[in-house]
């Protein structure tokens, strides 16, 4: 059944909006709905008995998941065996400890080190959460991708390297990976959803007759847009073929995947995917849109919207892509990805 109305999300390296929160919870977590990007992955682990939610049937999708936390959800991903596993022998764990199981067998594998605390209480850190996955999962290979904050001497700058490799995460932006911004219940939910194979990754959506591009509705949207430039005294954009395949991929991804979002379960953020195309840029952005009925509508109601109506007159922005598909929940799904050269 097609959503009524429609949606609107902008992001560009300076701009975030957010969509008011819609559609019905998962039936497991009261909290996750069943539109959210990550819904099929968290409850599919539920159903694994992989991850678990509170006491108040919630699962607090963006709740920092604590060492401790991850001990429990890595040691039931791997199905360990938690008997006549020795004390680990940190100063801060006792048996009276959430996981304290898990922490003892993960640290008598190695995958943590023995020290004198633990902090089971602490944030799991990006680059700790590198560390683990990559020991107990046994991944190997290295990504061509650096990261600015992640130099060959940081500690664990072959943990993320292969991390990347395996597509198990990408960076919070092309040029940084954040090594020691926290971890929340979602990401490491599809962490570890990606790093048990469950993902399914494509590099690109099979090539069936449901991926046709309706050219007649992305030059519309194109006109649409140069025509609110004109009236701002702006330069048009031009058309870029590999900024053009990869505002068509975002599109069929979100209406294929049932999901709206900047961020994509399948190729990561938009910064990622030009990356992957070898778009080099100075600036980019992107607007999404579901559920409008014609090319007017969405360029209408994204003038409407101030962080939308930002991107599309934003001076520095010389190139265009523009994604359609139609089809999936909201019936319609819309991208534009900007970039300046």
């Amino acid at each position: 059944m097609k959503k009524l109305g429609f949606i609107l999300l902008s992001l560009s390296l300076m701009i975030g909006l957010l969509p008011a929160n819609q559609g019905k919870t998962s039936g497991v977590f009261s909290d996750v709905e069943a539109d959210y990007w990550a819904y099929d992955m968290i409850v599919t682990l539920a159903d694994e008995g992989v991850i678990k939610g509170y006491e108040d049937q919630t699962f607090k999708p963006h709740r920092d998941v604590t060492r401790g936390q991850a001990a429990m959800l890595i040691g039931r991903a791997m199905d360990i065996d938690t008997s006549n596993r020795p004390d680990p022998g940190f100063s801060d764990v006792n048996k009276e400890t959430s996981g304290y199981e898990y922490i003892a067998a993960l640290t008598d594998e190695g995958v943590f080190v023995k020290a004198d605390k633990f902090n089971p209480g602490a944030s799991l850190k990006r680059d700790q959460m590198a560390k683990v996955l990559v020991e107990t999962f046994e991944l190997t290979g290295l990504s061509n991708q650096q990261f600015d904050d992640v130099p060959e001497t940081h500690w664990a700058h072959d943990y993320i390297s292969t991390l990347l490799a395996n597509e198990v995460t990408t960076g919070k932006t092309p040029e940084r990976f954040d090594p020691v911004g926290s971890v929340n219940r979602t990401q490491m939910a599809v962490f570890l959803y990606r790093v048990l194979g469950m993902d399914g990754y494509e590099s690109e959506p099979s090539g069936d007759d449901s991926n046709i591009v309706d050219e007649a509705m992305t030059k519309a949207v194109l006109d649409g847009i140069n025509a609110e430039r004109n009236a701002a005294g702006l330069k048009p954009l031009s058309t870029d073929q590999s900024v053009q395949k990869v505002a068509n991929l975002k599109a069929f991804d979100m209406m294929e995947n049932n999901y709206f979002d900047h961020y994509s379960p399948t190729y990561g953020s938009v910064f990622h995917m030009l990356d992957n195309e070898g778009v080099t840029r100075v600036a980019a952005g992107e607007n999404i849109a579901a559920g409008q009925q014609s090319a007017k509508a969405v360029v209408e109601a994204w003038m409407n919207s101030q962080g939308h109506k930002d991107n599309i007159l934003h001076q520095s922005y010389t190139h265009v892509g523009v994604g359609y598909a139609e089809g999936g929940e909201y019936g319609s799904y819309y991208v534009l990805v900007f970039i300046g050269k």
